[in-house]
């Protein structure tokens, strides 16, 4: 087996939890109206990971979407309210893998949420290297995000390793040459990565 070269993770659900719920319950919004208004927040949302808008654009149009009901520090306080905490044993080994091989971040995420994690998870320091959806204006799993990401990081695919926990982004990456590896925990990721001789079965 060829050695991996760089070891990629997901941000949301392989790092850091995430909790959609709790944007509408931190606006107290009643559930007939969270019900109209999820499909346009969620839209809104998909334009912002996307890079089409920006976070002023953003944050105007989730304004109107509640109806100026409130003020930004509201909907900003709403949107961090998804991040949870570190997935348990996640930070160990990150540590463990980055003393290892050279590591980055590969996420579909927005400046707010992308802010607010590294201002709280100091583990994050950990990885130099940053593969954001709204910076490339292009979302996982388009064929062009994962193309971005081989011509950045000018190695051979099939010595990338690239952890996400929805199983179409993994996909995506192995139909891009690398090794798809599907988050289900941080014991099942620490085996998969020793079996790729990543990180010591002694360790």
């Amino acid at each position: 087996m060829n050695r991996i070269s760089h070891v990629l993770f997901d941000l949301g659900n392989v790092l850091v939890t995430i909790h959609p719920e709790r944007f509408s319950a931190t606006l107290g919004t009643d559930h007939a109206r969270k019900e109209m208004r999820r499909s346009l927040v969620l839209r809104l949302i998909h334009r912002y990971e996307q890079g089409e808008i920006d976070s002023d654009t953003f944050f105007r149009n989730l304004d109107k979407i509640f109806e100026g009901k409130y003020a930004r520090e509201k909907l900003t306080e709403a949107m961090e309210s998804v991040i949870g905490q570190a997935v348990t044993g996640m930070p160990e080994l990150l540590e463990r893998v980055s003393s290892s091989v050279p590591v980055a971040l590969a996420s579909n995420t927005n400046e707010t949420h992308f802010a607010y994690c590294r201002r709280q998870f100091r583990f994050l320091s950990l990885i130099p290297r940053f593969f954001l959806s709204w910076e490339m204006k292009t979302l996982k799993p388009a064929p062009e995000y994962y193309a971005r990401v081989l011509d950045t990081v000018r190695a051979p695919a099939h010595t990338i390793a690239f952890i996400d926990d929805l199983p179409e982004n993994v996909e995506g990456a192995r139909k891009a040459g690398m090794v798809g590896i599907v988050f289900e925990g941080a014991a099942r990721l620490e085996n998969a990565l020793q079996d790729l001789g990543v990180v010591s079965r002694a360790d």
